[in-house]
């Protein structure tokens, strides 16, 4: 009942809660046909409650997020091309600063837990890859739509 309330909840406070509860229901579908140490079963019905949950909330986020459904995530900027952000991690010797570092190493580490094959860090580490790459060009790709153009979001224009 609480996992019903609060996906509901998240998909009825914000349309990108759509997103990330996406991306959680299939990471916990995921981790019930790798993980281990929990049937296959219960971290599909785990799943499936959040879908449930999502689903009650439609008459809230459906009418509210039909621009979202309709058209994508909106961001300020274009989002950065898969080829670009393998070419800049791999390219640099070192890192511009020390957050590139950190987000790499974070990156190993929910690439490390979806191999551990336990549920809980299978869950987290799938969720976090599928939020990243979702952020990045590759939906776009595999969908074969092009990205959203750049918004300008200052107050003053340009000139």
């Amino acid at each position: 009942m609480t996992i019903w309330i609060t996906s509901a909840l998240a998909a009825a406070a914000h349309p990108s809660a759509l997103i990330a509860l996406g991306a959680w229901a299939a990471a916990l579908a995921l981790a019930g046909l790798l993980a281990v140490d929990v049937p296959a079963r219960r971290a599909a019905c785990a799943a499936g409650h959040v879908v449930l949950g999502v689903a009650l909330a439609a008459g809230v986020w459906l009418p509210l997020g039909e621009r979202l459904l309709a058209h994508g995530q909106h961001f300020s900027n274009a989002p950065r091309t898969s080829v670009a952000l393998l070419g800049e991690l791999v390219g640099r010797g070192f890192p511009w600063s020390s957050l590139p570092l950190v987000i790499m190493v974070g990156t190993l580490g929910l690439l490390a837990a979806v191999g551990t094959r336990r549920a809980r860090a299978t869950t987290l580490g799938v969720t976090g890859v599928a939020l990243l790459l979702l952020a990045s060009d590759v939906p776009y790709l595999v969908l074969s739509t092009p990205p959203p153009a750049p918004r300008w979001r200052g107050s003053a224009r340009p000139g």
